[in-house]
């Protein structure tokens, strides 16, 4: 996997997990922390979770070019 797609995918997996994080905080928030609705959420954001899991722990994340570890503090750029 190429440095840029793993940043992509990265990225990506990231504005899932908020997003899914979102969803069960709203259905929290409304009292509606029950039912289909709920397992559902708790399913999706189980599984974004896996997904960034996945990818911090892939190859991909420890290739010298582009690590974290091999940059500045001045030159990482960190996802939105």
């Amino acid at each position: 996997m190429s440095t840029k797609k793993f940043i992509e995918d990265l990225h990506q997996a990231r504005r899932e997990l908020d997003a899914a994080t979102a969803e069960v905080m709203v259905l929290v928030k409304t009292n509606k922390a029950f039912g289909a609705q709920w397992r559902a959420a708790i399913n999706r954001e189980r599984k974004a979770h896996e997904t960034l899991r996945g990818l911090m722990d892939s190859p991909a994340a420890f290739s010298e070019k582009g690590s974290a570890e091999s940059k500045s503090a001045d030159e990482q750029s960190y996802p939105a």
